[in-house]
Order: C-alpha cells, then structure tokens, then sequence
C-alpha cells in the first residue's frame, strides 16, 4: 500500500508571465476599481472627518506599542530557537526575514498552513 501523496505550494505550476495575464490583471483592476467606487459613494464624509476628530489617538499608539512589543518577543524567540538549533546569527539579523515572512503570510496563497514560515527556513538555511 503506497501513502498517499499531497501537493505542497513546490509542485505547483509557476504563474504564466503578466504580458498573457492582460486580460485577467485588466479585470482584477476593474473589479477592484468597482469596489473602491461603491465603498467612496457610501461613505459620508462628513461623518467621517467627525470621527476622526473624535478619536482618541492615545489608543492608537498604545496598540501599536503593544504590537511593536509582540513582534519583538517572536523575533527573540526566533533568534534563541536558531542559536539552540546550532546557527550564529545575531538578534538584529534575524529583524528582516521575519518581518519578511509576516508580510509573505498576508500575501501568497496558503498553500501550506504557514507560507511565511517556509521563506524564514529557506533563509535560515545556510546559517
């Protein structure tokens, strides 16, 4: 009895370039055009300018401290997990593919539970 074979974001065919792409890209920006249309003629403005001059933007910075913080701990984390895996690498080097690999799992197609966390191996590996 053979196991059963399951297909990775690796055994996918790579795109077809954008110049044969005309046609589906021409649609994705009118459709998109369509949505941002409705969303601006629904919206009041002046309601809107109102709120703004309402919040409270002590909130703002404080979530985006705590964020900041989050993101911070994963990256030492990440660096205690590679420096206990054998690698040398330095807190400061390990900023940019993580960053990279939050802002890859908000993008690519969840072909695997985790898209960002292959990218981060795919860098590590040669550490």
């Amino acid at each position: 009895m053979t196991a059963p074979t399951t297909v990775g974001c690796r055994d996918l065919q790579p795109a077809r370039p954008a110049a044969k792409n005309w046609k589906r890209n021409l649609a994705g920006v009118l459709i998109s055009a369509v949505c941002l249309a409705f969303i601006a003629w629904r919206i009041d403005f002046h309601e809107a300018m109102q709120a703004i001059a309402a919040f409270h933007w002590q909130w703002l910075i404080l979530g985006c401290a705590f964020l900041a913080a989050g993101y911070a701990a994963r990256i030492v984390r990440w660096a205690t997990l590679l420096r206990a895996a054998g690698a040398t690498v330095r807190l400061r080097s390990c900023v940019a593919p993580f960053l990279g690999s939050i802002a890859l799992n908000n993008v690519l197609p969840k072909c695997s539970r985790r898209s960002g966390g292959g990218s981060l191996q795919w860098v590590y590996r040669g550490k």
